[in-house]
């Protein structure tokens, strides 16, 4: 199996987690060989989804938890996180195309004992398309300030990053912006 499978095979198990509070295995194994894509379809065998689901439960990204009814998985925060990450991560996500006139404005203020939260989240901020200003300080005129939410929440950053959506900018400012977002 290569990687790019068991990518698609872990997303495909983030995204039916995200949408319930758990799932039985038996419906994650169902959902995983009818929605992956053709070459992970190939090897959505039963060994790869338990295999993914232990790698998943290993980093943290869902809890796995066993009754008499049955064996359940469930999305963790990290999860959650991860699942934003992959999907910044395609080729194919898109930015919308028009523009609500409004500019998303993004502080962060993350200690350097959360380095790696910070990285992570400087990370997602330039796959979304924001623009570094000042330092720790990222614009753009994208309406993602819902994923900054969700991330700031999930995260437990609630004091460390501040979202500030505006539609008014300096007229000097908001013209350098507009070039460097619409070349």
């Amino acid at each position: 199996m290569n990687k790019k499978s068991g990518n698609s095979i872990q997303k495909s198990i983030l995204e039916l987690l995200q949408s319930k509070r758990a799932a039985d295995i038996a419906s994650i194994t169902d959902y995983v060989k009818d929605n992956c894509d053709g070459a992970a379809r190939k090897v959505a065998i039963k060994y790869v989804i338990s295999r993914s689901l232990k790698n998943l439960e290993k980093s943290g990204d869902i809890s796995l938890h066993k009754t008499e009814q049955g064996s359940f998985a469930r999305l963790t925060s990290m999860g959650r996180h991860k699942l934003r990450s992959l999907r910044l991560s395609e080729n194919t996500h898109l930015m919308p195309l028009g523009w609500d006139g409004k500019w998303r404005i993004v502080i962060l203020d993350i200690p350097e004992s959360d380095k790696e939260k910070r990285n992570a989240l400087r990370y997602i901020l330039k796959k979304a398309g924001f623009a570094l200003l000042k330092n720790s300080v990222y614009i753009s005129p994208h309406p993602f300030e819902h994923m900054l939410e969700n991330m700031k929440e999930d995260l437990e950053l609630t004091n460390e990053i501040s979202i500030i959506v505006t539609d008014y900018l300096d007229e000097s400012s908001e013209e350098e912006f507009r070039k460097a977002f619409w070349k």
